[in-house]
């Protein structure tokens, strides 16, 4: 089978990647996407190798890296159109303005083009509330199963997945609670959970010890708000013991503890090298993940053997062992205490973490994602 998996990234990385990199821009397509590939950013290329190990033949699209797209294009002797577009509009109602806008149906276009070039049986968009519907529509007749992937994020930036009923033939998701909420509406779903790369393992530099006591890697921007709560209290509280690796500070106040412990941004190979040098990673899911446990940091934490730490969900057990190969809380002291506790006991937090790390390995890899992905294509094809 041929797969095209469509998917997407943070403007803040983009711009990280190209400032590091500036002589990046100019390198062919290919090297440029293995440049990133190899950064181990987000889901990387861990879909579309696994397939190729499985026999499939798959490619990536990151539909939204203008850069990378348009140098695509070019290659392919494709004219994307004009980066930017004039507006006019009447400031203040009364006096002409022209201004000028960045044009994006060079996204359209090129990534229709990909489609045709790539021929799919199976397109697997990854960023479904990124992509127009009527979009989809338009394409879907080029290919023989329309896959979407569905995480809270769908539910938090698109309100009405529902309006994908007409579109995608399936929804995969990495909760129950998506996957409900699909079937709930009509639609086709099936579960498919976040997973490590072992490779990671490989590519990170492994001290004799672990220098950092508490850390967390992510997003603390809109719809985080109980997660910078609870990280406020754990920075007030646990003062130097905790470090914390984000993007943007821009929703927090000034006077905000965690600004006290920010560390600075990390992307790809930096996240797992924080993790690998951390004793605890803490995490807290996205309020609209509801009473489900889904987030790719999971993995994440325990894939590189650090002891996980995250709050509580209905559906935590059927990942990991609670209690043997991660630890949960419910509230922020039950989380404060079990942190405290286990920084203490370094036997006791060594064997959790080395448990759970082997549960990843043994159960949550990108290969055994992939093989579940492939199984229900069949399926459904």
């Amino acid at each position: 089978m041929r797969f095209l998996i469509i998917d997407g990234e943070y403007a803040e990385f983009v711009r990280w990647l190209y400032t590091e990199c500036p002589w990046l821009k100019k390198r062919p397509y290919e090297e440029q996407l293995a440049f990133r590939n190899e950064r181990l950013y987000g889901m990387a290329d861990f879909y579309s190798s696994n397939l190729h190990k499985l026999g499939h033949e798959a490619n990536d699209v990151l539909v939204n890296n203008e850069i990378l797209q348009r140098t695509w294009a070019k290659q392919h002797h494709i004219d994307a159109g004009p980066i930017w577009r004039w507006h006019f509009r009447l400031r203040r109602r009364v006096v002409p303005w022209v201004s000028r806008l960045p044009d994006q149906t060079w996204l359209y276009k090129i990534l229709a083009e990909q489609i045709k070039h790539y021929k799919p049986d199976i397109l697997l968009n990854m960023v479904p509330g990124f992509i127009a519907t009527t979009f989809l529509q338009e394409v879907k007749q080029h290919v023989r199963l329309l896959v979407g992937w569905g995480s809270p994020p769908v539910l938090l930036y698109k309100r009405d997945p529902g309006s994908y009923k007409q579109v995608y033939d399936l929804m995969v998701a990495p909760s129950e609670g998506m996957v409900d909420h699909f079937r709930g509406v009509g639609i086709k779903a099936e579960l498919l959970r976040h997973a490590f790369e072992p490779r990671i393992l490989s590519k990170i530099r492994a001290g004799p010890e672990r220098t950092l006591p508490v850390s967390f890697v992510g997003l603390l921007r809109a719809g985080y708000s109980k997660r910078r709560e609870l990280l406020e209290i754990l920075c007030e509280s646990m003062g130097g013991q905790v470090f914390v690796w984000a993007s943007s500070l821009n929703d927090l106040p000034p006077d905000s503890s965690i600004r006290k412990r920010h560390q600075g941004h990390a992307w790809g190979q930096d996240i797992y090298q924080i993790l690998s040098m951390s004793k605890i990673g803490w995490n807290s899911h996205l309020e609209i993940a509801g009473k489900f446990a889904d987030n790719l940091r999971l993995f994440e934490v325990t894939g590189v053997g650090a002891l996980l730490i995250t709050d509580w969900k209905e559906n935590l057990h059927k990942v990991f062992e609670v209690g043997k190969e991660v630890l949960a809380y419910r509230n922020a002291d039950e989380c404060i205490a079990l942190i405290q506790y286990y920084l203490e006991r370094d036997i006791e937090r060594n064997a959790i973490a080395l448990a759970g790390q082997q549960r990843t390995l043994r159960e949550h890899t990108y290969c055994h994602r992939m093989q579940e992905l492939v199984g229900i294509v069949r399926k459904n094809l």
